[in-house]
């Protein structure tokens, strides 16, 4: 996908073959792969040459996200949550 902005005519998605890659994370069998991902600073750059980030700015709510990494942790985080939404 890229672009239609002349001053940014870019590809907005970077991706390709990824075979073997799971062979670092210790996967024995050879996995044939693909992928893509948006870029964070191609995107940026759409939104500022189509005049869409300062509407995006003005819109923009304070969200804080706690992640619950196990069960054990769950009050824990349920009291950082609560300090987060007194103060």
């Amino acid at each position: 996908m890229f672009d239609t902005n002349p001053e940014n005519s870019r590809s907005l998605f970077g991706g390709g073959r990824y075979n073997g890659l799971a062979s670092i994370f210790g996967v024995k069998e050879t996995i044939s792969a693909i992928g893509f991902a948006p870029g964070d600073e191609t995107m940026k750059l759409f939104l500022e040459g189509h005049g869409m980030l300062e509407n995006i700015k003005s819109q923009k709510e304070e969200i804080i996200y706690i992640p619950l990494l196990s069960d054990e942790l769950f009050l824990e985080v349920q009291k950082i949550a609560s300090k987060l939404r007194t103060d």
